[in-house]
């Protein structure tokens, strides 16, 4: 498949890199796309359109690095299928600057909470999408693809994992009024008062209450979480309706 794609460029008078772009272009988007919806679907903030434009872009970045300037500078001819063994730049240059630019989105999706932070995941994976679409454009589609598969079935399994090991963590189910900050709320609680918190999640939301899961970390007591349950039920409209203890505590 690689060979068959390179072969383009030097096919149909020129018009086969056209070709060759446009397809390695496509297939990198749409194998960003599966990492993107697996993001989108865990409720992360890059979804599906960051993923695969990320991709887009360095498949187009890498070829422009690799053939574009090799064109412009007479060192190939695509039309009459010659190419010169001597090279007057550096092909990896673009991709560097790719790959460093890639630091300043992912940063942006990592949020340093009061407990934890979160967002990691989903800058590892939009530096992968990079490295895909990089791939894609250097002509290695079939080891993009093989990357991809891995990645979500590495993304899928230990979401898996971490999910069981969070359902095994003492925790705490908080429904409360809609306008109520109640992630908010907690975090500020747990900081006050001692209590080591993992995450608040956010799992029910409706225009007449939202329902939230407070994760603590193993080895939290069971006196800590009711005395946590005691104090978040004094604030107005808050409620403890499950715990994983099996107690119900309501205000």
């Amino acid at each position: 498949m690689d060979k068959w794609l390179l072969d383009l460029i030097h096919e149909n008078q020129g018009d086969g890199l056209i070709l060759y772009v446009f397809l390695t272009a496509t297939i990198a988007a749409l194998l960003s796309f599966f990492i993107g919806l697996e993001r989108q679907l865990r409720g992360e903030a890059a979804g599906v359109r960051t993923h695969s434009l990320m991709a887009l872009g360095s498949s187009l970045l890498m070829t422009l690095s690799i053939w574009a300037i090799r064109m412009a500078d007479g060192s190939i001819d695509i039309v009459n299928g010659t190419m010169s063994a001597d090279l007057n730049y550096d092909t990896s240059r673009i991709a560097a600057a790719v790959i460093t630019g890639i630091g300043f989105l992912g940063g942006g999706v990592i949020v340093r909470d009061k407990f934890s932070v979160k967002g990691l995941a989903t800058a590892s994976t939009l530096w992968i999408c990079t490295a895909i679409g990089l791939a894609c454009g250097s002509g290695f589609v079939l080891e993009a693809v093989i990357f991809t598969v891995l990645t979500l079935v590495l993304l899928i399994i230990l979401g898996r994992l971490l999910d069981f090991i969070d359902d095994k963590r003492p925790f705490v189910i908080l429904k409360s009024a809609p306008d109520f900050a109640i992630a908010e709320r907690a975090r500020d609680i747990c900081e006050a008062n001692g209590l080591e918190l993992k995450v608040v999640r956010i799992i029910g939301c409706d225009d007449e209450s939202v329902t939230a899961r407070v994760i603590f970390i193993h080895g939290t007591t069971e006196n800590a979480m009711r005395y946590f349950s005691h104090l978040i039920c004094r604030e107005n409209g808050v409620e403890v309706i499950e715990d994983n203890k099996n107690h119900k505590n309501e205000k």
